[in-house]
């Protein structure tokens, strides 16, 4: 029976010790092979997750790995093929068209809209008012 109690017991606890040992491998191999050649970053991050242990591996994932990572991925993500970028252009040029169609006043900045323009400016924009009342 108390055999079976050290086998449970070291079946339980061996998982719970291999899974941080090898955490802590996988990332100071992971930053002894893709941190650049030759820079000061990879020698920095050595020792952090050397001589941190598991806090160090942890510190080096989140700020070291993750915008090396995340920045690999922004620069291989393709550009849109043109008849994509005709589509959002498209899709967004509602925008345009509506702010092009907008009246401007020859008033300078400042100063209020003379009776001819004031009635002007809000004639185009009388339907929003209407809509959301």
């Amino acid at each position: 029976m108390e055999g079976i109690v050290a086998f449970l017991g070291l079946s339980l606890a061996l998982p719970i010790i291999l899974a941080p040992v090898a955490f802590w491998i996988w990332l100071l191999v992971d930053c002894l092979q893709n941190e650049p050649q030759g820079s000061t970053q990879k020698l920095a991050w050595a020792l952090v997750i050397l001589f941190g242990q598991i806090p160090g591996a942890v510190i080096y994932y989140f700020f070291g790995r993750a915008p090396r990572v995340r920045a690999r991925a922004l620069a291989t993500t393709p550009l849109p093929t043109p008849e994509e970028h005709a589509q959002l252009k498209n899709a967004l040029a509602w925008r345009t068209d509506e702010r092009a169609a907008l009246p401007t006043t020859s008033s300078p900045p400042g100063t209020p809209p003379t009776p001819d323009e004031n009635a002007r400016l809000k004639s185009p924009l009388a339907w929003r008012t209407n809509k959301a009342g």
